[in-house]
């Protein structure tokens, strides 16, 4: 007991030093949730499957809305990386944020406009690599185009650890932790005869490849009995070759009929068994509306208990921020509130400080 109070009283006597080093956070390994979004109607769809479609990962949602059946479709953007400037930033913190990242991604900065929020790297050909953006108030997407290979992981670690060094941030999405969504109406399983692939030789490049419709129809007569798949011709295209000898092309339709009880939500069900299947991706019609508020986020790298200070380092110094908060209002942001919650009363306290000290000096093995 006199060795852990000797141990609380020097942690007291040494509020001022050097934080120790940081502990790399990345984004990497988290579960493919999406936990935040100001998106109210989210709370209510149904998750109904997943697939991939052009190498992206897709989930469909449904909802009822004003009587109709829609899917909502989910993707994450797997090039794009999100943070979010503190609000106790400067006005030049954003000129320094768009150069820590550019020095992580091959190139330099072409242009930056103060006004506009907007910067974009290309590298010595003059090819746009990246762009940086403002997509609402003091949040910002980076989208690489360059290929990240295995460079991705560090590029994402690098750039959040320097950003929070700079104490430019209160909040950092990796890849793949961000995600568009848009409201579609469901055609029923109406199908043309061929569908797109990523052409596995040629990175970033498509290639068409034919359904087989009759082992389509086989696995409906064992699994959806009742099901048929009918065909019916789409079009006539009179197309010429290297050559310019001409050939006719026909295009056909297929559409499975399904029995005149099955609702709109069922239908979907057994698309997305034959999308993962057959590679068959669920008929939607183009895109009623994207949501009007930002797109859905997964986990924030900055979310981690006892960083006060949102700099990646657990240290006295984060003591020193969350007692300033407590006796003399200095303001925290959202993000070091939670983290500083640790009993999870709603709100930081003394208890939650006493917590963090002794953790910190080794009293207590864990922050929870």
């Amino acid at each position: 007991m006199k060795n852990r109070m000797k141990k609380l009283t020097a942690a007291i006597l040494a509020l001022c030093c050097v934080p120790v080093a940081g502990v790399t956070a990345s984004a990497k390994g988290l579960p493919w949730s999406w936990g935040s979004t100001t998106w109210d109607a989210v709370e209510a769809l149904e998750f109904i499957g997943q697939g991939e479609y052009l190498g992206k990962t897709v989930q469909l949602y449904v909802i009822q809305n004003a009587g109709k059946t829609q899917a909502v479709s989910v993707t994450p953007r797997m090039k794009c990386l999100r943070f979010v400037l503190r609000d106790d930033t400067d006005a030049e913190a954003e000129q320094k944020a768009f150069e820590i990242i550019e020095t992580y991604i091959p190139g330099e900065i072409s242009s930056y406009y103060k006004d506009a929020h907007w910067a974009k790297i290309v590298d010595a050909a003059g090819e746009e690599q990246a762009s940086i953006e403002q997509v609402s108030d003091r949040v910002y997407d980076v989208y690489v185009r360059c290929d990240t290979g295995e460079s991705g992981d560090a590029w994402e670690a690098g750039i959040l650890l320097d950003l929070a060094r700079a104490h430019l941030i209160s909040g950092y999405y990796g890849w793949g932790e961000t995600a568009d969504y848009h409201v579609q109406s469901f055609r029923g399983l109406t199908h043309y005869q061929e569908t797109m692939q990523v052409a596995d030789d040629q990175p970033g490049q498509y290639k068409t490849i034919a359904i087989d419709w009759d082992a389509v129809q086989i696995y409906l007569d064992k699994v959806h009995p009742g099901y048929l798949v009918e065909k019916s011709l789409l079009m006539t295209v009179n197309e010429k070759d290297n050559d310019g000898n001409d050939h006719i092309h026909d295009y056909y339709e297929y559409n499975i009929k399904t029995p005149a009880t099955l609702s709109k939500r069922e239908e979907l069900v057994v698309m997305c068994e034959l999308w993962n299947q057959f590679g068959i991706f669920p008929a939607l019609e183009e895109p009623e509306c994207m949501a009007e508020t930002e797109p859905l986020t997964g986990h924030n790298a900055l979310l981690q208990p006892g960083d006060v200070t949102l700099d990646t380092d657990i240290s006295i110094v984060d003591v020193i921020a969350l007692n300033r908060n407590i006796m003399t209002g200095d303001p925290l942001c959202d993000t070091a509130k939670q983290n500083a919650d640790l009993n999870g009363s709603g709100a930081p306290d003394e208890a939650d400080s006493l917590d963090l000290l002794k953790y910190i000096v080794g009293i207590n093995d864990s922050l929870l």
